[in-house]
């Protein structure tokens, strides 16, 4: 029943997304491990058969969110993503902040990285790591 709104959403709605990294930042731990804590803004908004806006929604949605180390290229010249930490999680709307423990020092932090949602500008996805 949680779920039930992702159907919704995908076949009886017009959604976009707005969903963005606003900071991310990195530090070694004693362990060798590394703390990254980032911060996400999370926005959907539904629109009426014209284009426009009727409401922007209140309740949680399920989004990926990950740590990410250097692209890799496959053995066909493909980039893919280098994921050290990915998971579905519940973003409330607005800011949303996560910290996570990794083995290795991640680059970059994201939300909705493989680009799932309609987002009005995906390039604000991924962000680069400050340490």
């Amino acid at each position: 029943d949680s779920l039930k709104y992702k159907v919704d959403d995908g076949f009886k709605e017009i959604v976009l997304y707005e969903n963005r990294v606003i900071d991310a930042k990195t530090k070694e731990l004693k362990s060798g491990k590394w703390e990254t804590t980032f911060t996400i803004n999370s926005k959907k908004i539904y629109y009426d058969d014209a284009g426009k806006e009727r409401e922007v929604d209140t309740k949680e949605n399920l989004v990926d969110i990950g740590l990410f180390g250097e692209d890799v290229v496959d053995d066909e010249k493909v980039t893919i993503k280098n994921p050290f930490y990915f998971k579905l999680k519940w973003l409330e709307p607005g800011d949303n902040t996560f910290t996570i423990i990794t083995d290795k020092k991640p680059l970059k932090a994201g939300v909705d990285p493989y680009n799932k949602l309609i987002d009005r500008d995906s390039e604000d996805n991924l962000k680069s790591i400050e340490e």
